[in-house]
């Protein structure tokens, strides 16, 4: 009981110090919503697709709508955003039954730092719908004016199934695991970096070039990133691609400020905003990805150098 004391009390520290901007959502309006093509009536309608920015995170809304004949067990979208003809960034919406959550394998896979299946606590019946909402760490760098329903999978209560794709249907790399780093370098003031970071076909980073900041810390940031990260791959028709993606590492900070005021819209990179925060004169912190926690230290004794 102690234990879980302690740890209860210093979470709330480390809540307490956490950027205190406000998450005022950024609409972005869709001026158009398109479906991949298919031959045979699909079984759900997807509707009132919403898109929205936020500080460290992009959060997307739709209905699902059972127009079928069958009573549906599972559904899995893929919805990608683009601004004009350029592809934004990808988000995946998952919803089963308890049964079906513990056997759905999901087109594209998702990583379960930042997704799980919503729960339908009853099948989805016709004529019955399911409002969904699904976050990405990612932060599209302009508002996107077009969305697309790429990948529908749906399960039916009867075993069968409906898989429908677009032809060149993409995906992000997801950050799926996150090793604890240690503690010896993370800057006790406040510190801004800004990383251009490529994710081969395996999952693997690779740190390309950063901000103006000295080669030491660069050498440290490198060596924590690719030796501590792990990817799931980007995937274009189902395979895996390398990309690119931004990174904003904000070491303790203070102030509330926009972390799209260091990237030029012509990078077109997706951003992931990620905080690591420092308390205790560095023997506890923890390490936020577009504003999901990924790593934490409660019990380290040892202190940072500055």
């Amino acid at each position: 009981m102690r234990f879980n004391f302690l740890r209860i009390l210093v979470t709330l520290v480390l809540l307490v110090a956490r950027p205190t901007h406000a998450q005022k959502e950024n609409g972005c309006p869709l001026n158009n919503v398109e479906f991949a093509p298919s031959k045979e009536q699909a079984p759900i309608a997807v509707e009132k697709i919403s898109f929205a920015r936020v500080f460290e995170q992009s959060i997307s809304r739709l209905v699902v709508k059972n127009v079928g004949q069958l009573p549906i067990n599972a559904v899995s979208l893929n919805v990608e955003f683009y601004r004009g003809s350029s592809y934004m960034l990808s988000m995946s919406f998952h919803a089963a039954t308890a049964s079906e959550q513990t056997k759905l394998q999901s087109t594209p896979q998702f990583s379960p730092l930042f997704t799980a299946p919503q729960s339908l606590f009853a099948s989805l019946l016709p004529g019955e719908e399911k409002r969904m909402e699904e976050s990405s760490p990612l932060l599209a760098i302009e508002c996107p004016d077009t969305a697309r329903v790429s990948v529908m999978q749906v399960k039916f209560s009867s075993g069968s199934g409906f898989d429908l794709r677009s032809s060149g249907w993409r995906s992000d790399a997801w950050l799926s695991r996150a090793k604890p780093w240690p503690l010896a370098g993370i800057p006790q003031r406040p510190t801004f970096i800004a990383v251009m970071l490529s994710v081969d076909e395996t999952g693997k980073p690779h740190v390309i070039s950063t901000n103006d900041v000295p080669l030491k810390v660069f050498d440290w940031l490198m060596e924590r990133v690719e030796s501590t990260w792990t990817f799931i791959p980007a995937t274009f028709d189902g395979a895996p691609i390398a990309s690119k993606l931004q990174l904003l590492f904000r070491f303790s900070p203070t102030a509330a400020e926009d972390p799209l005021m260091h990237f030029s819209a012509d990078g077109k990179a997706p951003v992931a905003v990620v905080d690591v925060l420092s308390k205790a004169g560095g023997r506890e912190y923890e390490m936020l990805y577009g504003a999901n926690t990924i790593s934490l230290n409660f019990q380290a004794k040892g202190r940072n150098a500055e």
